[in-house]
């Protein structure tokens, strides 16, 4: 989770916000629509304050079974 949560975290502040959050699904457009990608960020983003915690991304992870052993 730590390395994923890097990747996605550009300018290193400690939290992913809505514009890297994009730029990363934007990669998988073929997938995503701009509703789906709003939707997902809604679903991390449990304090609903438009930023994404390490907590919250490993807690979703764990929730659809990905678990952080690593």
């Amino acid at each position: 989770m730590q390395a994923i949560f890097l990747e996605i975290d550009f300018n290193e502040s400690g939290v992913i916000d809505f514009g890297e959050f994009v730029c990363v699904m934007t990669d998988k457009k073929e997938l995503f629509t701009v509703g789906n990608i709003e939707e997902l960020f809604a679903m991390i983003d449990t304090m609903e304050d438009g930023v994404i915690r390490k907590t919250e991304l490993n807690n979703f992870l764990v929730r659809f079974g990905h678990s952080d052993k690593r």
